[in-house]
């Protein structure tokens, strides 16, 4: 998982370790996936202590909330697709069948309960994941640009092949 392994590296760095995380990072805890919210919060916590410095640029923020919805529609669509499970008809005469009838309703009971209350929360923006971009957006750096043109322009013909993880080439003034 890139944040849990970003989270636990950074940590162990020294004062002054600056990072970037690409939009779909964060928004990969909208979907089905391996990511953890608890690896946000922990670099929330790490944000905080001013241990690293998180730079996030605002196409970053404009492309997380351009696609966030989607991301959330795909979450919900697999998650109603993956949810009725019936029960072949040859099944049905075993004495069993009952208490699995009677375990599928609560099922079908809570799936529906966890999906409004999810709908809900998603539409008000007030998910974890949601609260925890926020925090994180509070403790980053934000910048309109990823760097300024005349910076690019510098960039030419250096040697560093890859210019956003040359100390310094972040201006926040832009």
């Amino acid at each position: 998982m890139m944040v849990k392994n970003s989270v636990k590296k950074t940590a162990k760095k020294k004062l002054g370790t600056h990072i970037f995380i690409d939009t779909n990072v964060f928004l990969n805890f909208y979907a089905y996936s391996k990511d953890d919210l608890d690896e946000l919060e922990k670099l929330v916590r790490i944000l905080k202590t001013k241990v690293i410095k998180l730079y996030i640029t605002q196409q970053v923020v404009d492309e997380f909330y351009r696609n966030r919805d989607a991301k959330l529609y795909g979450s919900f669509e697999e998650f109603r697709q993956n949810g009725n499970m019936g029960c072949p008809s040859f099944m049905t005469s075993l004495p069993e069948y009952k208490a699995f009838k009677i375990s599928l309703n609560q099922y079908i009971e809570a799936r529906k309960v966890l999906t409004e209350k999810a709908r809900e929360q998603a539409d008000a923006r007030e998910l974890l994941a949601d609260k925890l971009f926020a925090k994180i957006m509070a403790e980053a750096l934000l910048s309109k640009t990823a760097f300024s043109v005349n910076r690019a322009v510098d960039f030419i013909g250096h040697s560093n092949p890859h210019p956003a993880i040359t100390p310094g080439w972040f201006d926040n003034s832009d």
